[in-house]
């Protein structure tokens, strides 16, 4: 999936989550915590894998599902030591919904061994090529009934997230100064 796709998924997630338990639009600091999830899978593994060699591709260590759910279990007990439980949970949504949504395509495709991803390092990864660079990734898109899907899903979550006032942004807009960034209010 691509990043915007991940971010309309994982915020839609929580939202949904947060309405069933009764709660209401998603706060600063949550808003953040779920965008944050939505993308950690490919800051760890990109530039790890592709970029410095560390890992062995692309989707490793951020994607593996043996690694999440010792990393959100911990993040989780932490979180709420510090009473940080919803900022948590809206990242571990995040998190997860993006590991959902990668294995969407090789689901998809019929091509289930290229989901080794989620149980690295416990299954070994499929040999890639070169690494790619972020204008050949670019340019290779093309206007599929899943790329389609995907900016059908971004849509729907920037139309939830700017009906709900922009939850997050104001942090955004203090760190960067005020004059940054459109009110958008």
């Amino acid at each position: 999936m691509w990043p915007w796709a991940h971010l309309g998924v994982g915020y839609l997630a929580f939202v949904a989550l947060v309405r069933l338990r009764g709660g209401r639009v998603p706060g600063d600091v949550p808003a953040l915590a779920v965008a944050l999830g939505t993308q950690a899978p490919d800051l760890i593994d990109k530039p790890l894998g592709w970029y410095l060699g560390v890992l062995p591709g692309g989707r490793s260590l951020g994607h593996s599902v043996v690694v999440a759910i010792l990393g959100l279990v911990l993040l989780v007990a932490l979180a709420r030591h510090r009473s940080r439980a919803v900022a948590a949970l809206a990242f571990a949504v995040g998190y997860l919904t993006h590991l959902a949504g990668d294995a969407l395509d090789p689901l998809i495709s019929g091509q289930p061994e290229e989901l080794a991803f989620l149980a690295w390092p416990l299954v070994p990864l499929p040999s890639r090529g070169d690494p790619p660079n972020a204008l050949g990734l670019v340019q290779s898109i093309e206007l599929t009934p899943f790329f389609t899907f995907q900016l059908g899903l971004a849509v729907l979550g920037a139309a939830v997230w700017l009906g709900q006032g922009c939850p997050g942004l104001d942090p955004i807009r203090g760190w960067l100064g005020r004059r940054a960034l459109p009110t958008g209010r």
